[in-house]
């Protein structure tokens, strides 16, 4: 809550899948944001993959789908940096 996008979004897709990207940022501390989406995304069917990403980011897989979430202070605030990675669908020969 609180947090608004920061400059523009950014996304690459062709067969190997599709990248999705943006950045939000506002008043709410780190520790906050984060405390968010560990409470909500298990609950939208996100699991918590610990070790996944680089250091102090936060990675959840549903499905196809990695979610990279890194969260740092900014301006008295946070900003977080958001990436969705989706792979395609296999197709009858995968």
């Amino acid at each position: 809550p609180g947090l608004e996008e920061a400059g523009p979004s950014f996304w690459f897709d062709d067969a190997n899948g599709r990248i999705v990207g943006v950045v939000a940022r506002g008043p709410a501390r780190p520790a906050e944001v984060r405390r968010f989406y560990m409470d909500t995304l298990p609950a939208l069917g996100w699991s918590f993959n610990p070790g996944a990403g680089v250091e102090g980011e936060l990675v959840f897989l549903r499905g196809r789908e990695r979610l990279a979430l890194s969260i740092a202070a900014h301006d008295g605030g946070s900003e977080l940096q958001t990436r969705l990675f989706i792979r395609p669908t296999p197709m009858h020969d995968d």
